[in-house]
């Protein structure tokens, strides 16, 4: 996986990490490339892990199962019948000529458990105009 712009951390006698998913996009009017690597990162000592997203040109984000403000998003959504909660960095522009989207998704079921994990990406072509959206879906590792 030499073509990826993030690479996989490298694994050492106390941490592990295992790539999930992968994708980028060129957005040509900013000139930079969208990359998102999703990786399983696990403490050995303690067997204890979390799922993050790395970006090329966003903030990154880290997803607990385990953290209060994971669980209490997931129960607002579930009450409001919904099927996903949006997490971490996102964007949509309020420009109507403005395309982009960045947005990293959890899925749950209905005993409110992570079953996926999907990040969604519009950049933009050399006109302005959006490129096909990409979507990125991960199975929850857990």
């Amino acid at each position: 996986m030499s073509d990826q712009l993030i690479p996989l951390p490298k694994s050492s006698s106390h941490i592990e990490y295992q790539q999930l998913g992968y994708m980028d996009s060129y957005d040509a009017i900013a000139e930079k490339d969208y990359a998102f690597l999703v990786y399983k990162e696990t403490k050995l000592s303690s067997g204890k892990w979390v799922v993050k997203i790395s970006s090329a040109c966003t903030a990154g984000t880290v997803i607990d199962a385990d953290q209060t403000a994971v669980k209490s998003n997931i129960q607002r959504a579930f009450a409001k019948g919904k099927k996903f909660v949006v997490w971490g960095f996102n964007f949509s522009s309020s420009d109507a000529n403005d395309p982009r989207i960045v947005e990293n998704r959890i899925y749950f079921n209905d005993d409110k458990c992570i079953t996926d994990i999907e990040i969604h990406l519009v950049t933009r072509k050399g006109d302005g105009t959006a490129n096909e959206k990409l979507v990125l879906k991960v199975a929850w590792p857990g």
